[in-house]
């Protein structure tokens, strides 16, 4: 069943990625969509995640995430520009092992997002 989902998260991606202006589409959620079923994060420091676009497909290759009690922002590989931000208005924060937990305040839906050392 998970796979089955997977694959359609995955799709949802490629129609909604613009590689002409490098964002995508679809918001937010399909964003997170990326980060979960198609990225790999490495920790760096107390708050600064490496997420890497491991299986080359259509979306940003390569960026930070920056997670902290305000909120979080996907940056690409230089730093200099953010490709999306939420607010502790949205979201809350949650760290368990190796993931960071995100909670939608609104849906209640929670992401998980794994990292590997």
């Amino acid at each position: 069943m998970f796979k089955k989902h997977k694959k359609k998260w995955q799709k949802d991606i490629y129609e909604k990625w613009d590689e002409s202006s490098k964002q995508f589409k679809g918001g937010e959620e399909c964003a997170f969509h990326f980060l979960t079923v198609m990225a790999k994060m490495d920790f760096y420091g107390y708050n600064l995640f490496w997420v890497e676009n491991y299986k080359k497909q259509p979306g940003p290759k390569n960026m930070w995430l920056a997670v902290n009690c305000f909120g979080f922002k996907l940056l690409n590989d230089k730093m200099t520009e953010e490709v999306m931000k939420c607010t502790y208005e949205d979201y809350s924060f949650d760290y368990y092992q190796n993931a960071v937990i995100l909670k939608n305040k609104t849906t209640g839906e929670n992401m998980r997002l794994t990292v590997s050392m």
